[in-house]
């Protein structure tokens, strides 16, 4: 399982790209806890879409263990929750 960092931002992204594409080479499931998100802006939302549009188009999707109020708020105020299945 994957614990996505606290702060999803942009300073960040880079970093979290990096450790997300090594992390899903290694992993046949891919499992994201987020229960530490405090904070998650557009870019890091549109990293997980990108993630989850790849799975889709392999039959599979993130699976979600432990969820942040931040991050369902800024997938809702984007328009994405359903698609992260949020």
């Amino acid at each position: 399982m994957y614990v996505l960092p606290n702060q999803m931002i942009i300073n960040d992204i880079e970093s979290i790209h990096t450790s997300l594409t090594e992390w899903l080479n290694q992993n046949e499931q891919v499992e994201f806890d987020a229960k530490q998100v405090q904070q998650c802006d557009t870019a890091n939302l549109q990293l997980l879409c990108v993630i989850q549009n790849d799975l889709v188009k392999s039959g599979k999707s993130i699976q979600w263990h432990g969820q942040s109020d931040a991050l369902i708020t800024a997938a809702k105020m984007l328009g994405v929750a359903e698609f992260l299945k949020l």
